[in-house]
């Protein structure tokens, strides 16, 4: 998993740490093999396609206060954290062509 990203947005809004904290351990310990398993611990996890084409995963996190884009590749148990950004920033879409 890649977590730079995390820590970077973590250290910008400190208010996000415990929920950032608690994502990466869900993360490490996590063995989904696909959304529906996902939504067990991310109920509101849902899917959009990106300007490349490809799938991505939202996360809600943090009480609904900060969304998280996610490549997950499960048959490698494998996440890519691609941003990771206030909900007010994920409202504006932006992030959709760039990826």
């Amino acid at each position: 998993m890649t977590e730079t990203r995390l820590k970077i947005f973590a250290d910008k809004n400190p208010q996000s740490r415990p929920s950032i904290e608690s994502m990466i351990t869900k993360m490490r310990s996590a063995n989904w093999t696909n959304l529906e398993e996902l939504r067990e611990i991310y109920p509101h996890a849902d899917e959009a396609m990106v300007k490349s084409g490809r799938k991505v995963t939202i996360l809600n996190v943090g009480g609904n206060n900060w969304r998280a884009v996610v490549a997950f590749h499960y048959n490698r148990q494998i996440v890519f954290i691609l941003r990771i950004m206030t909900h007010a920033e994920y409202s504006k879409g932006k992030w959709k062509q760039v990826l």
